[in-house]
């Protein structure tokens, strides 16, 4: 964990590399970039916002849909959840259209993570089922963890204390 200090030294240090960069993909990262070393804090906005407008005007999808995933995380965090679900719909949306399994998986993850912070456990379960199936299909290991642990919760949550151990091992 970087100290607030380091923190300021790194950001600066991307923002000087922001003014140099020539390349519209490499805007898109830095500025992303700029956005994570906020911590997804308020501040982070701009940068996301920045980043989603030069991805929509050069026609990349990808990064497109990372940004939508990236404002969603702030208006989640910043418990707007109205807004984070929008913005993650968004982002999948446009990760179903690739065909980029992997964003499908992190999108419906989010999602669910969105519904349970709200105690919309049924829906949280929905989305984190199909979550865990895309994981399972891809044999990403960590989407496996992360899925099979939110939907523990959910049902520890639930009370559901049998149905908990059978998806937190």
């Amino acid at each position: 964990m970087l100290t607030r200090d380091d923190r300021s030294i790194l950001i600066d240090s991307l923002k000087a590399e922001l003014t140099k960069a020539t390349v519209d993909t490499s805007k898109i990262n830095l500025l992303r970039k700029i956005g994570i070393a906020n911590h997804n804090t308020p501040e982070s906005l701009p940068y996301y916002e920045d980043a989603l407008k030069l991805s929509i005007n050069i026609k990349n999808k990808n990064k497109e849909g990372a940004c939508y995933n990236d404002i969603g995380v702030v208006n989640q965090y910043q418990g707007n959840y109205d807004h984070a679900i929008d913005y993650y719909l968004r982002s999948l949306r446009i990760m179903e259209e690739l065909g980029n399994k992997a964003g499908i998986a992190s999108n419906l993850n989010n999602i669910g993570i969105v519904y349970d912070m709200q105690g919309e456990y049924d829906q949280a379960i929905k989305y984190y089922l199909q979550s865990l199936s895309i994981a399972e299909e891809l044999k990403n290991k960590v989407g496996i963890a992360s899925s099979l642990n939110n939907i523990g919760i959910v049902y520890y949550y639930q009370g559901k204390i049998d149905s908990s151990l059978v998806y937190d091992k």
